[in-house]
């Protein structure tokens, strides 16, 4: 399967363009819905963990250039199972086509995941901050604010700010995320407020045990 407009690796110069800009905007509009049963095909049979029929269902939009089938595209790619391997480059590919066609959320997430744990590329929180940045001024977007808490969190952060973690975790936990509260107790913890990081903790399990026994694909479950 081949998605429109693969890069081999002497294109790879114009990462850096890109790189450069930060994506300053991410322009955050609907999908132009064409296709519109073709998608909701792909997007069902992803949602079933039927990747290689989505991939397939998927094709004749990717050939069409169509940024939100490049999306979708990317997850699968970025994740694998089910017959479909591993394969970052096209991860990179679909999500940065998807990024910059129609500023697709997914793919803002999807990219700023890549770079922070160096899925397919050198791990550059910096320009995985700056993607998430840019998200949270455009639209609301849970995901985009635990991923700058976590930045704010990790070990290697230059700029470590326990003050702006709190900020963003609090915008999470307020929406449910369970990966919000497990943050916020961890963040308790390196504070020194061990009982707090306790009840978080608790607390985390318990809306994970309820979201799962609700729907399992509840999107309160998700990480960055």
């Amino acid at each position: 399967m081949r998605v429109r407009g693969e890069r081999n690796s002497a294109n790879e110069s114009s990462d850096q363009s890109k790189k450069a800009e930060g994506f300053k905007v991410i322009k955050i509009l609907k999908f132009p819905m064409r296709d519109l049963q073709q998608y909701r095909l792909a997007s069902q049979l992803a949602e079933g963990h039927k990747f290689v029929a989505s991939l397939e269902a998927l094709e004749p939009l990717l050939e069409k250039g169509d940024a939100q089938a490049h999306a979708v595209a990317g997850v699968i790619y970025e994740f694998g199972g089910e017959g479909v391997a591993v394969d970052f480059a096209k991860a990179k590919y679909c999500y940065e086509f998807a990024a910059g066609e129609v500023g697709s959320v997914g793919a803002g997430l999807g990219l700023s995941r890549l770079y922070f744990y160096g899925k397919g590329v050198d791990v550059d929180m910096e320009y995985a901050h700056t993607l998430y940045s840019a998200l949270i001024k455009g639209v609301d977007e849970p995901l985009a604010e635990i991923g700058l808490a976590r930045i704010n969190l990790h070990d290697s952060w230059e700029k470590p700010d326990l003050v702006a973690a709190e900020k963003h975790l609090r915008y999470g936990m307020s929406r449910g995320y369970v990966d919000a509260f497990i943050l916020a107790a961890s963040l308790r913890r390196r504070q020194g407020h061990f009982v707090k990081a306790m009840a978080l903790s608790i607390n985390a399990k318990l809306r994970r045990f309820v979201y799962l026994i609700r729907d399992s694909e509840d999107v309160r479950l998700m990480d960055e």
